[in-house]
């Protein structure tokens, strides 16, 4: 926040706020000004979005992350069915993930406090790459989306299995944490292409 305080002092410096694509994106690169970043205000400063005016509407988010572990640990948890010496990952890492799901704006200072209908915490293994794909998906019907949740879920899910897996091996990587899906609201239907579906 303090960063974005600083920037504002700059604006005549730094109009327009310049977002890059991502290495396989097929996009162009285009440059994005205060007015359209929802949550900053036309000084550039942080504003929280009033959603007063907005209906409500049902709403679907997905987010998805990958777990690498490498060989000997991926096989360990499986020999294992999936328990260490703190219990069952798989279920800690669901419980970890709806919690932090609905505790979104506690965590986010400008994120809503969204009445949440359902959170979902799924665990995959990819034994091909010596993997998990956790998946969260959350639907709520309210006046603004719950992409933030969805993401937060899954990620703290994701720290969850880190910790109970942390005693055989810190040489684990928490990737590709992204939104592949969400519905409802003025945008609409947006499925992410470049994602994990």
């Amino acid at each position: 926040m303090e960063m974005l305080l600083r920037l504002s002092k700059f604006r005549f410096i730094f109009p327009k706020i310049q977002i890059l694509p991502t290495s396989n994106s097929l996009f162009s690169p285009r440059s994005y000004s205060y007015d359209e970043l929802s949550h900053l205000n036309k000084k550039g400063e942080i504003n929280m979005v009033d959603v007063g005016a907005k209906r409500v509407s049902k709403r679907y988010t997905k987010a998805v992350a990958t777990i690498n572990f490498g060989d000997s640990v991926f096989k360990s948890l499986t020999n294992n069915f999936n328990f260490t010496k703190k219990g069952n990952i798989f279920e800690v890492a669901k419980l970890s993930g709806i919690m932090a799901a609905k505790r979104t704006s506690e965590l986010i200072p400008l994120c809503h406090s969204v009445p949440l209908d359902h959170v979902s915490i799924e665990v995959t293994p990819l034994p091909d790459s010596f993997s998990l794909r956790l998946t969260c998906e959350v639907t709520c019907e309210s006046k603004t989306g719950c992409e933030m949740e969805a993401l937060l879920g899954v990620n703290v899910a994701c720290l969850a299995v880190y910790d109970m897996c942390k005693s055989l091996s810190h040489n684990i990587c928490i990737e590709r944490v992204q939104l592949v899906e969400k519905s409802g609201g003025k945008s609409g239907h947006f499925i992410n292409n470049f994602g994990n579906s």
